[in-house]
């Protein structure tokens, strides 16, 4: 993520996983955090059948805030496609392009996007609906609660496309959107889920162990 210019082509990062049957993947990495001035092109490529399951989190950092560096990247492209056999099921993609990138965050420094596949996490799918679901909406909020207050820092939504649950997080705070995301993976280890998944679903530290969000403390 170097700094780039027309004589240089953009940084790149292909990745290329299978994930074959009764085989589960949990892929939580640190967030991207571009340089001024760099060009970072990422594309992810993943491969499922029915009876795989996954985790995957994709994030990008407004760049280096100690350095004062403020969504101050020529371009950030991140791609994930997920495939059954040749089949295209999910294509997800974030740009970020132009001059004035900073100006048009309205303040956000993060954007996160969550991808939940599999029936072996269909406990943690239905924990997020719900809690989704159970969100106030704006004029329902109660700025006296501190749960609310600190919840409105961060902006998300869901959406269920073929299978796949997508959370898109975003928020003005990189430690408000790190305690949200480790919250909703870790379930009902902080919120106490209802436990209505399926009889092999499984929660994430069940199946990893504790250090496996380590990325998100």
């Amino acid at each position: 993520m170097f700094k780039h210019d027309s004589k240089t082509p953009p940084t790149r990062q292909e990745l290329e996983i299978t994930i074959h049957p009764d085989s589960t993947l949990l892929l939580i990495p640190d967030p991207i955090q571009p340089f001024s001035q760099s060009a970072y092109v990422q594309k992810q490529v993943f491969h499922v059948s029915d009876k795989s399951s996954m985790v995957v989190l994709d994030w990008v950092t407004e760049g280096r805030a100690a350095l004062g560096e403020k969504w101050s990247m020529k371009r950030f492209e991140s791609r994930n496609e997920f495939y059954a056999g040749d089949r295209l099921l999910l294509r997800d993609a974030l740009i970020l392009d132009g001059a004035g990138l900073c100006e048009r965050q309205d303040g956000l420094c993060i954007f996160a996007t969550l991808i939940v596949y599999g029936t072996l996490f269909e406990r943690l799918v239905k924990y997020i609906q719900k809690r989704y679901q159970d969100e106030p909406r704006i004029g329902g909020k109660r700025w006296d609660d501190e749960a609310e207050r600190k919840a409105a820092k961060v902006l998300w939504t869901i959406s269920m496309v073929r299978g796949f649950l997508l959370v898109k997080v975003s928020g003005s705070d990189i430690e408000d959107v790190k305690d949200f995301i480790r919250e909703l993976l870790e379930e009902n280890a902080h919120d106490g889920g209802d436990g209505d998944g399926g009889g092999n679903s499984s929660t994430i530290l069940e199946l990893f162990g504790p250090g496996c969000l380590r990325c998100l403390q």
